[in-house]
């Protein structure tokens, strides 16, 4: 399977070299590990296999409302059904709060006009919903490695993904993520695989490692098992960056070393404990 996603991606990615690139600074800011496996997501699907078109369509791309000409993408957002979406907690952009990495924001009503754009693909029909409610988000991942959020939306699409409770997969689980940002597009990075350490403490149990390749405003993208499609995790940081910052604490200088040259991803069943106990029944029921 691995050998055939690898070359699939190589011949139908558009637009993207699979030879291999370094990291890039600054606003156009990526991470790509080896070969750029990403796939620029065509809005007819033609160069994407027939088993992840359902999946697109409940992936979107969050913009202020007041960026017309879309050109600065915040975070990428999926729909969970119920007119709930799921991304990273540090996705909570609200220009009327101030923006703390810890902040816990819970039932606050979004006094900015921010837009998720779902199916955000070339010549795509694009579905536009506005945020209106955090019910949850949380960024505390430097201390326990949550970094999760769920928001209400109006106009939600038909599509969504399922979120089921289940146990988080084994390391060395083949797995694929679909994200966008500064691509001005959607796009599918596959033949990667998830890593947990063999010593977790906290944090480490709480996320899992990746090397599918991300760019600025990939933050959020839902992450799947390979073999069965299934939900698994959320993506919310992109290489060993996040973790250099002197003013974490201690335990996390442990940490550095077995993350660095790696993308940090929630898993989905550590966010189901985590959360509180009446969303999870309303996300769940």
């Amino acid at each position: 399977m691995a050998k055939f996603l690898a070359s699939l991606f190589c011949v139908a990615a558009i637009s993207v070299s699979c030879k291999p690139i370094k990291k890039e600074e600054g606003a156009e800011a990526q991470v790509i590990y080896g070969r750029d496996e990403r796939i620029l997501i065509k809005g007819d699907y033609s160069n994407l296999h027939a088993r992840y078109h359902k999946l697109v369509p409940a992936v979107g791309l969050s913009f202020f409302a007041q960026d017309v000409e879309l050109k600065k993408p915040l975070c990428t957002y999926f729909h969970i059904g119920k007119g709930i979406i799921m991304a990273a907690g540090h996705c909570s952009i609200d220009e009327s709060y101030d923006q703390q990495p810890e902040r816990i924001f819970e039932n606050r009503t979004m006094k900015s006009k921010v837009d998720v754009h779902f199916n955000f693909t070339p010549g795509g029909k694009t579905h536009v919903s506005r945020i209106k409610t955090i019910l949850y988000a949380r960024n505390t991942s430097k201390y326990d490695g949550l970094d999760y959020g769920f928001w209400e939306i109006e106009n939600a699409p038909e599509a969504f993904i399922k979120v089921a409770n289940q146990k988080s997969p084994p390391s060395g689980e083949p797995i694929f993520m679909i994200s966008g940002g500064r691509t001005n597009s959607l796009m599918l990075t596959g033949n990667c695989k998830l890593r947990r350490e063999k010593d977790a403490n906290i944090f480490l149990a709480n996320m899992f490692l990746h090397k599918c390749d991300t760019v600025r405003g990939s933050s959020g993208g839902p992450i799947f098992s390979e073999s069965d499609l299934t939900l698994i995790g959320v993506h919310f940081s992109a290489g060993e960056n996040d973790f250099e910052k002197p003013d974490y604490p201690g335990q996390i200088e442990d940490v550095r070393a077995q993350r660095e040259g790696s993308n940090g991803a929630m898993f989905l069943d550590a966010i189901l404990r985590d959360m509180p106990a009446k969303l999870r029944e309303r996300i769940l029921n």
